[in-house]
């Protein structure tokens, strides 16, 4: 669990992000400085990060060894921490998602931890979900561990009817799906978040779609700090750089 409030407006807006893949030759590092900076111009000043922020690591047998560029867990958190984007006044809040996890069963090493402890505007919220609490509104930010379907919708319908009824969150951010979808479903606000990451390989021979782009969200409460009313402005990048 962690908590946020809203301004004076009883407002909280941010933007949500996943599956940026940092280390892997598919990555969109300009796609994602274009994201913060046009984020930042709109008054945005948080950023919550869905999952997945490195491709992981393969062994060098594996048929995907020749995807990534930084080939180990220490080189992809150094180069997280170097060139991530930062820009004064905002923060980014982030889950590590079921790739990142590849670094602490390999080698032990919580990347999280490690990118929050180096960078003060970077707040790692927790291993694949956190709570996240503004004022009474709850939002749960999730990163699949589960392959995608045929239909955008199901895996976050799933979720959503695996929660008895004094459980359910207002707000669902699920990261890892590679998909861009939003909807309602028993009273949950169930929001897809895309990729900032090209298509890659691995991709391509499970055959999925992989949409590429962010949320611009805002959450409205009332004067009691009970949840009002959501809204969810999508971008999306149809071209991406080699």
């Amino acid at each position: 669990n962690y908590n946020l409030t809203t301004d004076r407006n009883n407002e909280f807006r941010f933007v949500a992000i996943s599956d940026t893949r940092f280390g892997s030759k598919q990555q969109q590092l300009s796609i994602l400085n274009d994201i913060y900076c046009k984020a930042y111009e709109m008054g945005y000043r948080n950023i919550i990060h869905c999952g997945n922020l490195t491709e992981g690591l393969f062994s060098i047998s594996d048929v995907y060894a020749d995807t990534v560029f930084l080939d180990g867990t220490l080189r992809q958190v150094d180069y997280i921490i170097r060139k991530y984007p930062k820009i004064d006044g905002m923060k980014t809040y982030f889950i590590t998602g079921v790739k990142d996890e590849k670094h602490l069963k390999s080698n032990k090493i919580d990347i999280g931890k490690r990118i929050s402890d180096a960078r003060d505007d970077m707040i790692f919220l927790g291993y694949n979900s956190c709570m996240l609490n503004i004022d009474n509104t709850s939002m749960l930010i999730l990163n699949s561990k589960l392959g995608k379907t045929y239909t955008v919708s199901y895996r976050a319908q799933q979720q959503v009817d695996s929660f008895r009824s004094e459980d359910k969150p207002d707000v669902l951010l699920y990261g890892g799906l590679l998909q861009m979808e939003k909807f309602n479903y028993r009273s949950v606000n169930c929001i897809s978040v895309p990729s900032i990451c090209g298509t890659t390989k691995e991709m391509n021979d499970k055959r999925y779609s992989n949409t590429i782009g962010a949320w611009y969200i805002t959450i409205r409460n009332d004067d009691n700090g009970n949840f009002k009313s959501i809204s969810a402005m999508d971008s999306v990048y149809y071209s991406t750089n080699k």
